[in-house]
């Protein structure tokens, strides 16, 4: 008994040993999440490890927009959905008069116009093949900022989402029922008034 237990204290000694000179794996950034209507999660793979203290980059879905950015600011990129004229709103951070996007071998570069405080956007119809290239599972998007910088960044379920959505019926609109207001009246045909029949013959 005490020699199986040296043993096995030697070898116990000799494991940690192993433990201590191995040399500490490299640590990746984690997956970048989707977050879909706060109810749906799906993963996509992060290119690049995440640097110290910088904020965890994801795409964030709700109905027929998203975008992808840190939690809290403002997206690198912002996908919006056009349903009445067929087309996705594509915009993105910082100034210039194009957009410049690329996904499985295809590349745009778009006019863009400003909407707002650094921030400019462009059109793209919904059947354009470069759509398709980003909503394909472990799509990679190439964006080119305002300095020219490209960017890598994941596609995939988060542009599919959008582009479901957009490409779905518009609903009907819902009747008006405000303040208490009646439905339309529904138009019954009427029907002539009666005529009595003529009075028999000798009676007053």
């Amino acid at each position: 008994m005490r020699a199986a237990a040296a043993a096995l204290a030697v070898t116990l000694l000799i494991g940690g040993c192993d433990m201590a000179s191995s040399p500490p794996r490299e640590q990746r950034a984690g997956d970048v999440t989707v977050r879909v209507d706060e109810t749906d999660a799906v993963t996509a793979l992060a290119e690049e490890p995440l640097q110290a203290g910088a904020a965890p980059m994801a795409w964030r879905v709700t109905g027929g927009t998203a975008g992808y950015g840190g939690a809290g600011q403002q997206p690198l990129i912002g996908l919006r959905c056009l349903r009445a004229a067929g087309e996705l709103l594509i915009e993105r951070s910082g100034a210039g008069t194009e957009l410049t996007l690329a996904a499985g071998g295809i590349e745009r570069t778009l006019p863009a116009e400003r909407i707002g405080e650094d921030r400019v956007a462009a059109h793209l119809t919904l059947d354009d093949p470069l759509l398709a290239a980003m909503a394909a599972p472990q799509a990679r998007l190439q964006l080119v900022t305002a300095t020219g910088d490209r960017i890598s960044l994941p596609g995939g379920v988060a542009v599919r989402r959008v582009l479901d959505r957009c490409r779905q019926p518009e609903p009907l609109p819902a009747p008006d029922m405000e303040n208490g207001a009646a439905p339309a009246a529904i138009d019954v045909p009427t029907l002539p008034p009666a005529v009595a029949p003529p009075p028999p013959p000798g009676a007053r």
